[in-house]
C-alpha cells in the first residue's frame, strides 16, 4: 500500500481528492438545494394565484388544473383533484395536507436521502484526504541521518498540508451544506404551510377530525332511523286505515241498503195504516167526514161571496165619502164667494140690475147644490142601512153554520170509543213492525261486527307475518310490540261492543 501511493504523484491525489469534495457539494446542490428553492417558488405563486383568484361564469377555477403547482408536483395534485371531485360530489371536503406534505413532495423531489447522505460524504472525504496526507507525510519519513531527516520532514509537512487541507475543505462544504440545507427546508417548509393555510381557508376547509366525524355520523345515523320509524308509523296507519276503511265499505253498503229498505217498507206501512184508518173512521162516521168536508167547501164559498159584497159595500161607501167631500169643498168655495161678493156690495154703495141678476143666478145655483148635497146624503143613508141588512144577514148565515159545526162534533164524539178501538189495534201493529225490524237491524250489525273481527284478526296475522321478517332491530320490535298492543285494544273494543249490542 505505501508502494502504491508513493508510486502515484502527489498532485493527482489532491486533485482526485478536491474533484471528489467538489463533485459532492455540487451534486448536494443541485440534487436537494436547487429543488428545495423552486418548491418554495412554487409554493408562494400558488398561494398569491389563491389569493387573486376570481371565479368567473362558465369557467373553471385556477386550482382545478393539474399544472397548479407546476411539473414537480403534477401527480400529487392531480390525485387530490380526483378524490376531491368524488368528495365534493357528496358535500364533503378533503385536507390538501394529506397530498401535499414534506414526505410526498420534498423526499421525492427534493432528494431528501441524498441530502441526508451529502454532509457525511463530505466529511468522509475530508477524513480519506487527511489520512492520505498523514500516510504520505509518515512514509517518506528516514530518521537515518539529519540531512535525510530534515528531508523527510519537509515532505512530512506537505503531506500535512494536504491533510488539512482536505479536511478544511469536506468540513466546511458539509457545514455550508448543512447551512444551506435546513435553510432551503425551512423555506419550502414555511412556502407549503403558508400554501396549506390559504388553500383551506379560500376552497376547501379542513374536513373535521375523526372522533368529530364519527358523532355527526351516529347523530345522523340516529336522526335518519328516529326519521324512518315515524315513516314506517305513518305509513303503517295510513295502510292499516286504507284496510280498515276497505273491510267497512261493503258491511256500510250492506248497512245503508238494508235501512232504506226497512225504511222505505215503514213509510209505506205507515201510509197504508193511516189511509185505512181514514177510510174506517170515515166508514164509522158513516161518510160524515166527507159530508164536513163538503159543508166546510161551501162555507169558503159563501164566505168569498159574502166577503165580496162588504167589499162592493165598502167601495160604495168609499165613492159617497170622496162625493161628499168634493161637496163641501164645493160649499166652501161658494161660502167664501159669497162672503167676498157682500163685502164687495157692501162697499160698492150702490148696486143695479145686472148684480141683483147675478145674484139671483148665484142663489138659485147654490140651492140647486144644497139640492145635490141632500140627495147625496140621502143615498148614503139608503147604502148604509143595506150594509147593516148584508151584516145582519151574514151574522144570522154564520150563527146557522155554526150550529151545523156544533151538531157535526157532537156526532163526531159520539163515534169516538169505535175510532180509539180501530187506533189500538193499529198502534198493535205497527209496534209488532217496528220490533222486527228493530231485531232485523241488531241482527245485520251483529253480523257486520263479527265480519268487521275476522277482517281485523287476517290483518293482524298479515302485518305480524311481515313484522316477522324485521324483529331483528330494536325499532321494528318496539313497532311490532305497539301493532300487538293496537290489536288487543281493537279485539277488546269489538268484544265491548259486542256485549252492548247483546
Amino acid at each position: 500500500m505505501q508502494e502504491f501511493f508513493s508510486n502515484i504523484s502527489g498532485n493527482i491525489v489532491d486533485f482526485i481528492v478536491y474533484t471528489l469534495i467538489a463533485v459532492v457539494m455540487l451534486a448536494g446542490l443541485v440534487k436537494c438545494i436547487f429543488p428545495m428553492r423552486y418548491l418554495s417558488r412554487l409554493f408562494r405563486r400558488a398561494t398569491r394565484n389563491l389569493e387573486i383568484m376570481t371565479v368567473k361564469e362558465n369557467t373553471r377555477p385556477i386550482w382545478q388544473d393539474k399544472d397548479f403547482l407546476g411539473k414537480p408536483m403534477q401527480k400529487q395534485w392531480k390525485r387530490f383533484l380526483i378524490n376531491a371531485e368524488q368528495l365534493d360530489a357528496r358535500g364533503l371536503s378533503l385536507d390538501v395536507e394529506q397530498y401535499i406534505n414534506d414526505e410526498s413532495v420534498l423526499v421525492s423531489y427534493a432528494h431528501m436521502s441524498v441530502a441526508e447522505a451529502v454532509p457525511g460524504m463530505l466529511t468522509t472525504l475530508g477524513i480519506l484526504g487527511t489520512f492520505i496526507g498523514l500516510m504520505r507525510g509518515v512514509s517518506g519519513l528516514d530518521v537515518t541521518n539529519a540531512e535525510a531527516t530534515m528531508v523527510s520532514i519537509s515532505q512530512m509537512i506537505g503531506g500535512m498540508e494536504f491533510a488539512y487541507g482536505t479536511s478544511i475543505a469536506g468540513l466546511s462544504c458539509s457545514l455550508i451544506f448543512n447551512i444551506l440545507n435546513r435553510t432551503s427546508q425551512g423555506s419550502v417548509t414555511g412556502a407549503m404551510d403558508d400554501f396549506i393555510d390559504t388553500f383551506r381557508e379560500l376552497v376547501m376547509p379542513v374536513p373535521l377530525d375523526d372522533n368529530v366525524h364519527n358523532i355527526c355520523y351516529l347523530e345522523d345515523k340516529a336522526s335518519f332511523l328516529r326519521r324512518t320509524t315515524t315513516e314506517i308509523k305513518e305509513q303503517l296507519s295510513t295502510d292499516i286505515g286504507y284496510s280498515i276503511n276497505r273491510s267497512f265499505e261493503p258491511i256500510a253498503r250492506q248497512i245503508s241498503g238494508f235501512v232504506a229498505g226497512q225504511t222505505q217498507g215503514q213509510i209505506e206501512g205507515l201510509n197504508m195504516i193511516v189511509n185505512r184508518f181514514v177510510d174506517r173512521m170515515d166508514g164509522a162516521l158513516r161518510g160524515q167526514l166527507s159530508y164536513l168536508a163538503d159543508n166546510l167547501s161551501v162555507f169558503n164559498k159563501s164566505q168569498q161571496v159574502s166577503l165580496e159584497g162588504v167589499n162592493q159595500a165598502l167601495s160604495a161607501a168609499d165613492s159617497l165619502m170622496k162625493n161628499m167631500g168634493s161637496v163641501n169643498k164645493l160649499n166652501s168655495d161658494i161660502i167664501s164667494r159669497f162672503e167676498n161678493y157682500v163685502n164687495e156690495l157692501s162697499a160698492s154703495q150702490a148696486g143695479n140690475a145686472h148684480l141683483a141678476k147675478s145674484t139671483g143666478d148665484m142663489l138659485s145655483s147654490m140651492h140647486s147644490a144644497m139640492n145635490e148635497i141632500s140627495t147625496g146624503f140621502t143615498r148614503l143613508k139608503d147604502s148604509h142601512r143595506e150594509l147593516e141588512k148584508q151584516m145582519e144577514a151574514y151574522a144570522a148565515w154564520s150563527g146557522r153554520v155554526l150550529e151545523a159545526v156544533e151538531k157535526q162534533s157532537d156526532n163526531v164524539s159520539a163515534q169516538a170509543h169505535g175510532i180509539a178501538n180501530d187506533m189500538a189495534s193499529s198502534s198493535r201493529l205497527l209496534k209488532d213492525s217496528y220490533s222486527s225490524f228493530v231485531e232485523d237491524i241488531t241482527r245485520g250489525f251483529a253480523r257486520s261486527i263479527s265480519m268487521f273481527e275476522e277482517n281485523m284478526r287476517d290483518i293482524s296475522l298479515a302485518f305480524t307475518r311481515q313484522m316477522s321478517i324485521v324483529k331483528d332491530d330494536e325499532n321494528a320490535q318496539k313497532l311490532s310490540l305497539a301493532v300487538e298492543k293496537l290489536t288487543e285494544t281493537m279485539e277488546k273494543a269489538s268484544e265491548k261492543l259486542s256485549r252492548e249490542q247483546s
